[in-house]
């Protein structure tokens, strides 16, 4: 059988190089991300360590679907309430 193969691509930033965001750098640059990965590896491995990760750590409720959005985490806001505790915030649950 052939191999399959999923793409996971994102970006962070802003586009926009209007004068005000050329002297922050928060707002300075645009940044596109992927990683490409075997579809199996994406069954067994990926998708089980992220779901028990986001679980352990933000016990998000089960009809809510929990995304990793860098302005809700910095917030530590809704579901990333949990980063709040420096403890959950470095990965340790107990």
């Amino acid at each position: 059988m052939k191999t399959r193969y999923r793409a996971y691509i994102d970006e962070f930033g802003v586009a926009s190089l209007k004068v005000g965001n050329r002297d922050d750098l928060n707002l300075r640059y645009l940044s596109l991300t992927a990683i490409i990965v075997d579809l199996d590896n994406v069954k067994s491995v990926i998708s089980l360590q992220l779901h028990r990760f986001k679980n352990e750590v933000f016990n998000p409720h089960p009809d809510e679907l929990l995304i990793f959005h860098l302005s809700d985490i910095r917030r530590a806001s809704g579901p990333f309430c949990a980063l709040n505790n420096p403890l959950a915030a470095y990965g340790y649950t107990g």
